[in-house]
């Protein structure tokens, strides 16, 4: 004779977290190479050295590096520089996807790369004038790449990143 119950057990799934984020507003930051762009006023921004900074979210453990360099692109090779970063990142990425914006009007051309998968930054992006200037930035967490905890704050994190490309502006042009 069997017994048996009504019931079918399943194993429990793993479960993340699920973050509640503070609604955002934004200021205009300016930094001492002469770019502007809106950063989420939850953040703070460290200056690294000249033309480096970093925009910290200390209550997610997460930093945007930002770079600014002025020079002949042709000559500093940047984009391809740039592009190699991105070919090393990728490495450890199950996709790239790939965001292009342009604006004629300021002046801008950039491009913004978003890592699915567990990489050592999930957002890379780069502002450019074709010109004589280049703006880069990264984002990284300080916690081991695990992409599925993390997306809710690549999510909040990567629309202020989008809100900061899309503000960008050289103040000498």
């Amino acid at each position: 004779m069997f017994f048996s119950c009504n019931e079918t057990s399943l194993p429990k799934q793993k479960a993340y977290f699920a973050p509640s984020f503070e609604n955002k507003e934004f200021t205009l930051f300016t930094d001492n190479c002469k770019n502007e762009f809106l950063i989420n006023t939850l953040s703070k921004v460290n200056e690294v050295s000249n033309c480096s900074y970093e925009i910290i979210y200390e209550n997610y453990k997460a930093k945007i590096f930002i770079n600014s360099v002025e020079s002949d692109l042709k000559d500093l090779n940047i984009e391809e520089f740039f592009n190699e970063k991105i070919f090393e990142n990728s490495k450890f990425a199950d996709r790239v996807v790939e965001s292009i914006y342009d604006s004629n009007d300021k002046n801008i051309s950039s491009k913004v790369y978003t890592f699915i998968g567990n990489t050592p930054s999930n957002i890379q992006f780069y502002i450019t004038n074709n010109k004589n200037k280049f703006f880069t930035g990264s984002l990284y967490f300080n916690s081991k790449p695990n992409y599925d905890s993390l997306l809710p704050y690549i999510d909040y994190i990567g629309d202020d990143i989008k809100k900061m490309v899309d503000s960008f502006n050289w103040i000498d042009e």
